[in-house]
């Protein structure tokens, strides 16, 4: 299995499974879970979902990153909803015949769900800030030669095309010169999912109106890498 294939096994492992199940009973906030020599947690947050994590590293330093979540626990049953975030789900499809996923039912997000996901994700944070470096620097004399003295098309330079939770991304500096994030349009998702603002007390993470009410909720779930450092 690749690593990646390995961490979403670790959702369907019986342990880790017991542990839900206890964690849905006594409400506890965090509970390790040790498996394929990897660091993951069990987190259940204020929407009462409760979040696979694995803990990963960037420039930035150490946070935690969401594999996926269980929710609608059923306490009679014992059964409750798996849903995988996108970047994952072909992992889980080459394993579903080796996995346990009896009294599971398997969900996924839809598009602009993940696409959410993607736009406050560590990843998108890590890019922003490289964007705001790179305008800061400028385009070099022969770039400016050619484009002209237009701030505008000079900031386009920096613009950048990316994959994030499986999903094409552009990150794009708008005429009053800050980024904004869209799918790319092979995804058919119309509008800008959120822009980033910077001033000097730093970084401002926006969804457009049109996402803020799911912004909210995965917020409370805990979906966002963006929020999860250390």
């Amino acid at each position: 299995m690749t690593i990646t294939q390995e961490m979403v096994s670790v959702l369907f492992e019986e342990e880790t499974i017991e542990k839900v199940k206890k964690q849905f009973a006594n409400n506890q906030e965090i509970v390790p879970v040790d498996s394929k020599e990897i660091s993951f947690r069990l987190l259940k947050t204020k929407e009462g979902n409760i979040n696979l994590e694995f803990l990963a590293k960037d420039n930035n330093g150490m946070y935690f990153k969401v594999i996926g979540y269980y929710d609608n626990f059923e306490r009679d049953a014992h059964k409750f909803d798996v849903t995988i975030l996108n970047e994952f789900e072909n992992d889980f499809e080459e394993l579903e015949n080796n996995l346990n996923t009896q009294n599971l039912k398997v969900r996924y997000m839809d598009i602009e769900e993940s696409g959410l996901i993607a736009a406050f994700s560590r990843e998108i944070i890590q890019q922003v800030q490289l964007m705001y470096r790179e305008k800061q620097i400028g385009v070099s004399e022969e770039v400016a030669k050619i484009i002209g003295p237009f701030p505008h098309l000079q900031a386009m330079q920096f613009d950048k095309y990316l994959t994030i939770n499986g999903l094409q991304i552009e990150l794009l500096f708008s005429m009053e010169g800050f980024p904004q994030f869209f799918l790319d349009d092979e995804h058919n998702v119309q509008g800008a999912f959120g822009a980033y603002f910077k001033d000097e007390n730093g970084l401002s993470l926006n969804p457009s109106v049109q996402y803020k009410s799911n912004f909210d909720k995965f917020y409370r779930m805990g979906l966002f890498s963006a929020f999860k450092s250390l």
